[in-house]
């Protein structure tokens, strides 16, 4: 059995992790985790799962580099500071830093990025996002990485692409917006759209359930124990 830390065991995700991990046939509780016993839990653990806030990060990654073991990161807001510092810790322990556990969202990624390889910029891109009403971070971490995959599917970067609703201009061509919306308890809806002059094209996926993303990520901790040093996606767990 492999046995699984669990830090912000507490929160909404924390919460369908141990659930999951009830009944879970290859994956055990090691400890519910929180910053007062963060040290104990990586001592007791074949390997850690994080979903707590960013400031928390530097201590947990430095906790996994201490103890050498491999960590499964699901918190989203992250700067580029922390994305720094997962790609320095990935020298020596492996990480898995994902903004969805979802394998639906993973999928979706790719298709983004098909999508946005075959449909030229005469084809406008908006990502539309529903999240609950708790969310802090905006666009989410999910919508993000839609955004990045497809620039990638139009060969260029996300901040080169990006459009920015707040600014009183013109959309550019072939541009990528973010809309956000906040309301009640819905799990996560992301939506992509490929806007032209005479059609639209539209990929979508909804969370119907945290569970989703609670599977997913024990998914990538039985994954992530078997792997060398290195940073990895949930593409990479799925085996894209």
């Amino acid at each position: 059995m492999t046995k699984v830390g669990v830090l912000g065991s507490t929160g909404r995700m924390g919460r369908a992790i141990l659930e999951a991990l009830g009944n879970h046939p290859r994956c055990t509780l090691s400890a519910p985790g929180t910053r007062d016993n963060a040290a104990h839990l990586f001592e007791v653990s074949d390997v850690v799962i994080d979903f707590t806030a960013p400031d928390a990060l530097i201590t947990h990654v430095n906790l996994g580099l201490q103890h050498k073991k491999p960590l499964v990161i699901g918190t989203t807001g992250l700067l580029p500071c922390h994305h720094q510092l997962t790609s320095s810790a990935a020298d020596r322990i492996p990480l898995v830093v994902a903004s969805n556990m979802s394998p639906g969202i993973a999928l979706l990624a790719r298709f983004v990025e098909k999508a946005a390889h075959c449909l030229d910029e005469n084809y406008d891109i908006e990502i539309m996002e529903l999240h609950h009403r708790h969310k802090k971070d905006a666009p989410s971490g999910t919508s993000l990485l839609l955004g990045q995959s497809a620039a990638k599917g139009r060969n260029k970067p996300l901040d080169d692409l990006k459009c920015d609703h707040n600014r009183p201009c013109e959309r550019k061509r072939g541009a990528i917006g973010f809309s956000v919306q906040r309301g009640g308890s819905i799990t996560g809806d992301h939506s992509v759209r490929f806007i032209g002059d005479e059609e639209m094209v539209e990929l979508s996926h909804r969370g119907l359930s945290r569970t989703v993303y609670a599977k997913g990520a024990l998914r990538a901790a039985e994954w992530i124990v078997k792997q060398k040093p290195g940073l990895y996606s949930m593409a990479d767990v799925l085996g894209f």
